[in-house]
């Protein structure tokens, strides 16, 4: 499971510093994804700023995206060889899978979190 995400992240790095369509667009670089807090021994605070990484980060991808979606759209990418046009079709849903997935795997670790929570006696 982690050789796929290893494997993801790789294409997705060889698209923003090397790819053939990089070049041609103006979106800047892919966004760093932020780790995910241990919620079983996270404090509040570490997780309430873990929550804000999260949602900036899925904020960023959410312009690059658009962004490249908008290159997607151009005269310059319909010219492209059709190689290329895979690549970053490729690129993009890879990009897409990280960015959903970030969220599922932060509230797993919310839920973690309350799991180690003393539980009030009533």
């Amino acid at each position: 499971m982690k050789f796929k995400h290893l494997t993801q992240y790789l294409l997705a790095l060889l698209f923003v510093l090397g790819g053939p369509v990089y070049a041609q667009t103006d979106c800047g670089v892919l966004p760093e994804k932020p780790s995910i807090v241990d919620g079983s021994t996270a404090t509040m605070e570490e997780l309430v700023a873990n929550s804000q990484a999260v949602k900036s980060y899925i904020g960023d991808v959410d312009n690059f995206l658009d962004c490249y979606d908008a290159f997607m759209q151009s005269s310059d990418f319909s010219e492209l060889p059709q190689n290329e046009k895979l690549f970053y079709a490729n690129a993009m849903d890879n990009i897409l899978e990280a960015r959903n997935a970030i969220g599922p795997q932060f509230n797993a670790q919310v839920e973690a979190f309350r799991a180690a929570q003393p539980q009030e006696s009533e």
